[in-house]
């Protein structure tokens, strides 16, 4: 009997031993699992949440950017043309850099050091101030140009002489009719829609310049002349046509430039520098905007 008394009596200290070591066994999972967690798990979770705040930060501007961009390109595919061809290109230069100032959000990595580095750079201080100025700046010159462009193609006679009557010097001015055309081109095929004749007071033509008669008996030699076409290829057909007598004595009919489907002509008594400035002033005033257009 006495050996079976004694394994009954080493029972119980077993079954303390392999509590003791089971529980022990438990801590020393619950130390480790612990530690996994505030080394490891807790750390890639904090890094994760940095990258996903910096990602979702910088998402946000690049879209507020990319609305714009968008917006600008749009202008462009419209396919509406300029008064002044640089606007178009500068334009469409401000868009490309737009797009290349957005920041890219990568993938985000696996490794806890590599998230945290991504987040870092995520988080370098952002700004699209400039970039954004630059675009807008140059989506208004365009469209403005655009809108000066539609104002100076195929105007209405009314609309030049209201005009012409704003620029310092200009007077008498006369548009002609069928009865009095000069040219005997008004409303004819590929001829002007309009021809308004005016005196400026810059002319020193001597006795070849009446001031007395009418602007449209004097021609371009006491001022000038508006010559309004129905399209761009009429208007650079004229033009060609008076550049072939440029040069040539009596018959060179003074200074001509293209505006739209406009021409605009000076007389050849002014000197090149006059021609230049009034040109330029009558250019100024036929594409000047409404305000609130």
């Amino acid at each position: 009997m006495s050996g079976v008394e004694d394994a009954v009596v080493e029972s119980p200290k077993k079954s303390r031993r392999v509590k003791y070591f089971i529980g022990v066994g438990v801590l020393a999972l619950v130390a480790v699992i612990a530690c996994v967690y505030l080394f490891v798990v807790a750390p890639h979770n904090r890094a994760v949440k940095a990258f996903e705040v910096a990602a979702s930060q910088v998402r946000a501007k690049n879209n507020a950017l990319q609305v714009e961009i968008d917006a600008a390109q749009q202008a462009l595919d419209k396919g509406d043309k300029p008064l002044d061809v640089a606007t178009q290109d500068a334009l469409t230069v401000a868009v490309a850099d737009a797009g290349l100032a957005l920041r890219a959000i990568p993938e985000m990595p696996s490794s806890t050091s590599d998230i945290e580095a991504a987040a870092e750079a995520l988080n370098e201080p952002l700004d699209y101030s400039a970039t954004s100025k630059t675009l807008a700046d140059a989506s208004q010159a365009f469209d403005k140009s655009v809108r000066q462009l539609g104002q100076v193609t195929a105007p209405s006679q009314d609309f030049v002489v209201s005009r012409l009557g704003k620029v310092p010097g200009v007077s008498d001015i006369e548009p002609v009719t069928e009865s009095n055309d000069p040219n005997r081109q008004l409303n004819k095929s590929g001829g002007y829609t309009a021809a308004v004749y005016f005196h400026y007071s810059g002319v020193d033509g001597g006795e070849e310049v009446n001031a007395a008669l009418p602007s449209i008996e004097i021609g371009t030699d006491g001022g000038g002349c508006i010559e309004v076409y129905r399209t761009v290829e009429d208007a650079n057909k004229r033009n060609d046509n008076l550049a072939s007598f440029d040069g040539r004595g009596v018959f060179d009919t003074g200074s001509h430039r293209v505006l739209g489907t406009v021409i605009v002509r000076t007389s050849h008594f002014l000197t090149a520098s006059q021609q230049n400035s009034l040109t330029d002033e009558i250019a100024a005033i036929l594409t000047e905007l409404d305000s609130g257009l």
